[in-house]
This record gives structure tokens, C-alpha cells and sequence, in this order.
């Protein structure tokens, strides 16, 4: 605001000095003190005031903005959304038409006086070719399963997802519902 040097406040401290006296002077400069402290806060709150009215219109302005672009949108989807529906509609009726013609032909051709012979179309089945007739049937080979010859009993543990082929097919199914369950 104002430029005041130190020489300034010199002669402004003697000319109150020689006005008020060395008895007032501190009290007069207290309340000096007070009054531009309160000044002070009063430009300060002024101030703080103006720029959160300002960012309040900016922020107002940004909504406004905002809303313009949704409604926008908003138009562009339900213009979009009805192109849809009316050739949804076209389609649907494009298809029906002739469904709908054919279904009153059946009918017609169904419901006549003389009926209409139906045949009923065979089935094509291809013929199979000479040389998989004559095919012999392949023939497997049974293989006996020796035991195992190891010493490390570990070797032989079953895992308890396994299944032993060997058992009998009850064996099998108790330990299956015994894991199923748990």
C-alpha cells in the first residue's frame, strides 16, 4: 500500500511524541496498533470473500458447462436409440411378412378340399466306400501287468486321488464317497 521508510516512522514517532506526550504516547499506540490490525482483517476477510465469489461463478459456469454437455448427450443417445428401434422395427417386420405369407399358404394348402399330397424328403445318406467295408477289424493285444519290484515302500503308496485298478469296483466307489464328502 503505502511506501513508509524507516526515516519516516522517526519523524512520525517525534511529532507524536512532542503532540501527545511521553505519558499517552503508549496507549495511543496501542489503540493505533489495534485499529490497523482490525483494518487489516477487514481487507483480508473483503478479499477472501471476493475470490470465493469468484471461484464460486467459476465453479457455477463449469456445472452449467457441465449439464450442457450431458443434455447433449443425452439427446444424441435417445436420437441414436430411436435409428434403432425403428430399424429393429423394420427388420422385425421384414421377417414376419413373409413368415406370416407362408404360414397362410401351409394353411391354405393344408385346409383344401383334395389336400395336398406331403412327401417327405429322404434323408441323403452317402454310400460307403468299398475299400472301409473290406476293412479288417484292428486286433489288440492283451499285456499282463508285472509287480512292481522296488524296496522303497514310499514308491508304492497310493495317492488318495488315485484309484486302484486292482480293487474291486466297490473299494473304488467307498473311497470316492468318502472324499466326495469331506
Amino acid at each position: 500500500m503505502f511506501d513508509v521508510g524507516f526515516s519516516e516512522l522517526i519523524v512520525i514517532g517525534v511529532v507524536a511524541l512532542v503532540v501527545v506526550g511521553p505519558e499517552r504516547l503508549p496507549a495511543v499506540a496501542r489503540t493505533v496498533g489495534t485499529m490497523l490490525g482490525r483494518a487489516q482483517r477487514y481487507f483480508n476477510s473483503v478479499k477472501a470473500e471476493v475470490n470465493r465469489e469468484l471461484q464460486l461463478e467459476e465453479l457455477k459456469r463449469i456445472q452449467q458447462e457441465t449439464y450442457d454437455r450431458v443434455m447433449a448427450m443425452e439427446a444424441e443417445v435417445h436420437s441414436g436409440l430411436s435409428q434403432i428401434e425403428h430399424s429393429v422395427q423394420e427388420t422385425a417386420k421384414s421377417v414376419i411378412d413373409p413368415v406370416a405369407e407362408l404360414t397362410k399358404d401351409v394353411d391354405a394348402a393344408l385346409t383344401a378340399p383334395g389336400g395336398a399330397e406331403t412327401t417327405v424328403a429322404e434323408p441323403a445318406v452317402e454310400p460307403v466306400p468299398a475299400k472301409v467295408a473290406k476293412a479288417k477289424p484292428i486286433e489288440a493285444k492283451v499285456v499282463e501287468a508285472k509287480p512292481l519290484e522296488t524296496e522303497d515302500p514310499a514308491a508304492l503308496a497310493v495317492d488318495a486321488g488315485q484309484t486302484d485298478l486292482f480293487a474291486s469296483s466297490a473299494e473304488n466307489l467307498s473311497r470316492l464317497n468318502s472324499r466326495s464328502g469331506s
